[in-house]
């Protein structure tokens, strides 16, 4: 199994263990605000001498439709206590170290949806 697959998976348990919202990787056309959306992930060789581990850097979005932005930042912050300086159980490989790296929200550009953007950045050996 890939890398980043095992770790997706790991951190879509625990998210959606975590979160009394629902966590997508592809949206339903009639999904309800909030959410948390798995948006990309990136994977780099950590090791360039013997390729032994991988760091994969994994964005993800949180939509509200919740008058400001007290909601997104609610949501952002138990991603936070869920998952930075932890390590989870993986289906293939092992979860060195994990760290959430930034937390932004802004609203959309007619101001009725909020969107909060996160960054984790796991190291794995793979």
């Amino acid at each position: 199994m890939v890398a980043s697959i095992a770790v997706q998976a790991g951190l879509y348990g625990a998210l959606t263990e975590a979160l009394s919202c629902p966590v997508y990787e592809d949206v339903p056309v009639n999904a309800t605000m909030p959410y948390v959306v798995f948006d990309n992930n990136l994977v780099l060789d950590a090791d360039y001498i013997s390729g032994a581990h991988e760091r994969i850097t994994f964005y993800l979005s949180v939509y509200s439709s919740y008058p400001g932005s007290l909601e997104a930042q609610t949501i952002l912050g138990l991603i936070k206590q869920t998952l930075h300086q932890k390590r989870l159980a993986l289906s293939a490989g092992v979860m060195e170290a994990m760290r959430v790296r930034r937390l932004t929200v802004s609203p959309d550009i007619e101001d009725e949806t909020y969107i909060g953007s996160c960054t984790i950045e796991v190291m794995v050996q793979p």
